[in-house]
């Protein structure tokens, strides 16, 4: 948990239990070379009793020539601003701080002064709330930086020693008051249960704790494992930071336990964004229905952070990195693979023409066109209407599609979105913009003009990997069927 030579900054409150935390780290430090500082943050409640707390603090680490940083800030505004518990709007805020100071002083440990107690509210409280195993494993002795040497010590124990040794400590008496779940718990949930049912209440509480939070950090190693190998396979660690585009195997993911999957979602966006607090499991299922949909879709997980499933991968994306005004050249090296790598240059490029078909036609075999410096290639057979099942046009992979030959105006072009383009997507009665169509399928902007278009002399036929015209749809009455497969990466 610590280590000789450690930098260790401790968040003092002023409580009996952070006075008990920095006495027991103090009397540490000389025997194991610890470097201690102190952080206390007066929140500027309680009618001017947080500010005396202040003045405690400064005292009491001035009496154990531990170096103290202060901040001071209107904690119940600032949640009140963001509609906030204050509760947890404290919480962050004093994390926020013990981050900034830790980062600037170059610190090894943050110690917070969380006792068994403490454990066993948040776990009733977690419970209440309907936690997943996380949850329910509540506060760890440490994890990273975040050490907690009290986390298996009871508060009795606490306040017992400190009145054995005549040690002052603050007392926050809104703690006393039922306004909040966790006082309610504490004050009257937990004596309730410990005289109608189990007296030791607390210590199952910490034995079930600390069995989920082994299982959790096992499953936690498999996940960084998994997510590891994932990310070796379509990112590097400074492609994600640089273009703010993370990129998944849609199959490799699929194949994965379903706890696993959730855990792989949230390994993502934090390593995208380095803060995945707001994304709880209603957001977690929308994210999963969204990857399993047959169809390429997309979602906005939270501000600046998209998800898109298209061409075989899932891809998770920081909007504020990819907008158009700053679209990098390594932007279509990351998230468009599964398209073309890069954007259509040349006004039209043919892929297929009535040569092309008279060749086809003649030997029956399969005609190949390579596009080397697009990344893509093509693969095109004649069919005939009979001997075609029309209900399996409907599960064809992303990259493939059928279209009636009667009705193409030749030669066949590759092309990028324009402005102004219209297309009759396959089932509708109605032709759109091109621009609506994305919108419908929540295709963001960044990617629209990279995504490849299959189009004949006169209309936009696929739009590849996501729907093909009902122009060229196959009919009963259809008689030869044109069978086009894209390769990307061929």
């Amino acid at each position: 948990m610590i280590s000789a030579n450690d930098r260790v900054l401790i968040s003092v409150s002023g409580g009996p239990d952070s006075v008990f935390l920095t006495l027991f780290l103090s009397g540490l430090a000389e025997k194991y070379k610890i470097r201690l500082f102190a952080f206390h943050l007066d929140h500027l409640t309680r009618e001017g009793d947080s500010t005396r707390d202040a003045e405690f603090v400064r005292d009491f680490c001035s009496d154990l020539s531990i170096p103290l940083f202060t901040e001071k800030i209107d904690s119940a505004g600032w949640c009140r601003e963001r509609k906030m518990n204050f509760q947890e709007g404290a919480r962050l805020l004093r994390k926020d701080f013990l981050d900034k100071y830790a980062l600037e002083n170059n610190i090894d440990k943050i110690a917070l002064a969380h006792n068994a107690d403490d454990l066993a509210e948040t776990f009733i409280i977690n419970m209440l709330r309907g936690s997943n195993l996380k949850g329910i494993s509540t506060i760890r002795p440490y994890s990273g930086k975040i050490i907690r040497p009290l986390v298996y010590i009871y508060k009795k124990d606490i306040l017992s020693y400190l009145d054995e040794n005549d040690i002052n400590y603050c007392t926050d008496y809104t703690n006393l008051k039922e306004d909040y779940l966790r006082n309610k718990i504490r004050i009257s949930l937990i004596p309730f249960i410990q005289e109608n049912f189990r007296k030791d209440i607390k210590k199952k509480i910490l034995k079930i704790a600390e069995a989920a939070g082994e299982a959790d950090e096992f499953i936690e190693k498999i996940t960084q494992n998994t997510f590891i190998d994932m990310l070796s396979e379509n990112n590097s660690f400074k492609e994600i930071k640089t273009t703010g585009i993370l990129k998944l195997d849609i199959g490799s993911f699929l194949a994965l336990d379903e706890i696993i999957k959730k855990r792989i979602i949230l390994s993502a966006i934090d390593l995208l964004k380095g803060d995945k607090r707001d994304i709880g499991e209603r957001k977690i299922k929308d994210i999963l229905r969204i990857i399993t949909n047959a169809k390429p879709s997309a979602l906005d997980i939270s501000k600046n952070l998209k998800i898109s499933v298209s061409g075989g991968f899932i891809y998770f994306f920081d909007t504020a990195k990819i907008g158009p005004d700053r679209l990098s050249a390594s932007l279509s090296e990351g998230l468009y693979k599964n398209f073309l790598g890069k954007e259509i240059k040349e006004k039209e490029i043919v892929i297929f023409d009535d040569k092309d078909l008279e060749k086809l036609d003649s030997n029956k075999n399969i005609l190949k066109k390579n596009l080397e410096k697009y990344n893509i290639s093509f693969e095109f057979r004649l069919a005939s209407s009979r001997n075609t099942d029309i209900g399996r046009l409907k599960s064809l992979p992303e990259n493939e599609a059928m279209f009636d030959l009667s009705e193409i105006a030749f030669p066949l072009k590759l092309r990028s979105w324009r402005e102004g383009d219209y297309f009759k997507p396959f089932g509708e009665k109605y032709r759109k913009k091109l621009h609506d169509f994305f919108i419908d399928i929540k295709l963001p902007k960044e990617c629209r003009r990279f995504v490849p278009l299959i189009s004949d002399s006169e209309r936009i036929l696929w739009v590849f990997s996501f729907r093909t015209s009902d122009v060229v749809r196959i009919k009963e009455t259809s008689d030869k069927i044109l069978h086009v497969k894209a390769c990307i990466g061929k």
